[in-house]
């Protein structure tokens, strides 16, 4: 998308540009690199699902002689916007890699409007070394000559076309992605039509989570559905997302909550213990309780001394007569 439209000097992102931006329009063919996510199918049946007639050619692989003016470009960039402070280098032994959410100085927004910088006042404006031509001044010229093929779609087709496909459940309370949840009146008007459970293609774009798309099997229709909680998702990408919720789990697990947590499931368990021992039954819900609690997930290395102590405890084991379902009966006398 960055490639083929315009860069509209007006919006908050391009207004750090002082001449409009040359570089937009369809391509013919677009070369791309080897990474996993050019391999993809959502690449080109973007394409195709556009009507776009563009070649997708695919670099040699472990061949960057092939590509010379791609590998220059990025490594006058980097040259240029070289900075000690967050940089990422490769781990080396012994070493203890820092967290990115920790190391990191500058948003990707900001380092993209800082490329856009780079690439309109220096690079492009920079002569050539042994040739000295302008390369502004020669783009211009090559445009003129040769201009691009136009976008024949509009951005918001574009969007649509470039969100990604999943399947996931619709049920009484909507749609559920990456812990969010999604309704509104759309969804309501086909869980009328089609029942208030049911499985549905999901369309979403990872750039904007408040909003997706569910595929209505009854008209052939894509329908809008919108995130209950706006606020929060307005122009929330899904790595931003992420990132929010590691750090949010980072400061959950510093709460000391989780400890807490287990030392009131040590005194469940005792409490159960001492209930089974003193004759009472327990009921159906409380087998269940109590293998929940038994089989749940192991505390982290600050609640070991308390996880011993959940090992210490011994458990009765429990049978259920079948002609009596109601009735639990204990099987192992405790001593």
């Amino acid at each position: 998308k960055m490639a083929f439209f315009p860069k509209n000097m007006e919006d908050p992102e391009f207004m750090c540009l002082t001449e409009p931006w040359l570089g937009f329009g369809l391509p013919e063919t677009l070369i791309v690199d080897n990474g996993l996510e050019n391999h993809s199918h959502a690449l080109s049946g973007l394409f195709q699902h556009m009507g776009l007639a563009i070649n997708l050619e695919f670099c040699a692989t472990r061949s960057p002689w092939q590509k010379p003016h791609v590998e220059r470009f990025f490594a006058a960039a980097a040259t240029f916007l070289k900075s000690h402070a967050g940089r990422v280098t490769k781990p080396r032994k012994g070493e203890t890699q820092t967290s990115t959410d920790e190391s990191a100085v500058l948003t990707f927004s900001e380092l993209r409007s800082f490329l856009y910088r780079w690439v309109e006042e220096i690079h492009n404006k920079t002569p050539h070394s042994r040739t000295k031509l302008i390369p502004r001044v020669e783009f211009e010229a090559g445009m003129r000559s040769c201009p691009p093929f136009r976008i024949p779609v509009s951005a918001e087709l574009f969007d649509f076309c470039a969100t990604r496909e999943i399947h996931r459940t619709v049920g009484p309370h909507g749609v559920s992605l990456h812990g969010l949840t999604y309704g509104g009146h759309n969804l309501h008007e086909l869980k009328k039509r089609t029942g208030e459970k049911f499985s549905a293609r999901i369309r979403y774009s990872p750039e904007n989570l408040s909003n997706i798309y569910v595929f209505d099997t009854v008209r052939k229709e894509w329908l809008k559905a919108f995130c209950t909680d706006q606020k929060y998702s307005q122009n929330l990408s899904l790595a931003e997302h992420k990132s929010i919720m590691r750090f949010r789990d980072h400061q959950l697990a510093n709460s000391g909550s989780r400890k807490t947590l287990v030392e009131s499931r040590v005194r469940l368990l005792n409490d159960i213990r001492n209930s089974v021992r003193s004759g009472k039954r327990l009921k159906l819900s409380s087998k269940h309780m109590l293998e929940k609690h038994v089989k749940g997930v192991k505390p982290t290395l600050i609640e070991q001394e308390i996880d011993r102590q959940v090992e210490e405890i011994s458990l009765p084991d429990f049978s259920f007569d079948p002609r009596t379902i109601s009735n639990v009966k204990v099987i192992q006398e405790l001593r």
